[in-house]
């Protein structure tokens, strides 16, 4: 009976941890330098997602060829279709949304975030004008110690690549060709958004992260971010185990005298 119990507690912690990680939330707290949206129905940005020519458009969003329907959420939010359960959040579009980097804006960027101990960070990205695969160098700054850099960590090809990726957080897009203010220019719906997964080395898990600066290192195009998600476990859920946990071994003390 003692042993069944047990298990039981067990198999409980397991499914509410299970359940707590299918919710990510956004840590981002200020960075952003640009506005690359056009907010429907008939909003402006402040630079451009690749070299001063074209920008993303909210659904709704009325260029002078039609009406925006392949383009970024009303909500501000979406569902990676990586399949891994994030939900990216974007600033709001009429507002700094991007942390751009690179063609116009500097090479590089930091992002504050909530302070607090993480173990994979999942950030939405993009590059512009750069025909190929852009990569940065990703800095995790912490509350004490020496930050640390991860060599190329973030995947960020051009939003016009078509890459064919599982790293494809949003595809389909449309985006505004803004010399005419016409949706694409060529008809097409290929525009991307991707997913750098990065997962903190043995080191620096249990430190406390302050801040993310990310160095535009290879390539002439310019490099934007747009959000850093976690899979936070609630500290309900870990108190919930504790106890349950706490509980079976106090029964089984209890017994064992």
């Amino acid at each position: 009976m003692r042993k069944t119990y047990l298990v039981i507690i067990g198999l409980l912690a397991v499914m509410f941890w299970t359940g707590a990680a299918q919710a990510s939330t956004s840590i981002v707290t200020g960075g952003f330098n640009e506005d690359e949206v056009l907010a429907a129905p008939s909003g402006s940005i402040t630079r451009a997602v690749d070299a001063n020519y074209a920008a993303w458009a909210e659904n709704g969003y009325m260029a002078s060829n039609g009406t925006v329907t392949a383009g970024l959420p009303v909500s501000g939010s979406f569902i990676s279709a990586t399949g891994d359960g994030i939900t990216y959040r974007f600033q709001p579009y009429i507002a700094d949304n991007a942390l751009r980097m690179g063609n116009g804006d500097p090479s590089f960027g930091t992002m504050m975030v909530v302070p607090g101990k993480y173990s994979t960070l999942y950030i939405l990205d993009t590059s512009g004008s750069t025909f190929g695969v852009l990569s940065s160098n990703i800095t995790l700054n912490f509350a004490s110690g020496p930050s640390s850099t991860y060599a190329s960590a973030l995947f960020a090809p051009d939003w016009y690549h078509t890459y064919t990726s599982s790293q494809v957080a949003l595809g389909g897009l449309q985006r505004i060709v803004l010399s005419n203010n016409s949706i694409n220019g060529d008809g097409a719906i290929d525009f991307q958004l991707y997913e750098s997964v990065l997962n903190l080395t043995s080191a620096d898990l249990g430190r406390t992260l302050v801040s993310v600066t990310f160095n535009n290192v290879a390539g002439s195009g310019a490099t934007s971010v747009y959000d850093i998600e976690v899979v936070p476990l609630p500290p309900t859920v870990l108190l919930l185990g504790s106890g349950l946990l706490g509980l079976g071994g106090l029964r089984f003390w209890r017994k064992r005298s």
